[in-house]
């Protein structure tokens, strides 16, 4: 079993519930991607994830979501990161 399986059953046994965690990288700077980062490890969420954004030239810009607006918006790419 993986981590992320390995976090699950130890939860299971426990009878508690996981904190689940996402971010978009960049969002709103790389600084503090970062920073949030290692407080909620500090924090000792259960599982983070981290989405990285990107633009697909074929969606229409109302249909992209908030974040990944706001990030091509400040003309960041996946190069970025």
């Amino acid at each position: 079993m993986g981590r992320i399986g390995d976090k699950f059953e130890s939860l299971r046994r426990k009878k508690e519930k996981a904190l689940i965690v996402y971010l978009t990288a960049g969002d709103p700077s790389l600084e503090i991607t970062k920073k949030l980062i290692f407080a909620l490890e500090k924090a000792e969420v259960d599982i983070l994830e981290i989405g990285v954004p990107f633009s697909d030239p074929t969606a229409r810009l109302e249909s992209r979501d908030h974040f990944g607006r706001r990030i091509e918006i400040s003309h960041r790419s996946a190069q970025n990161f």
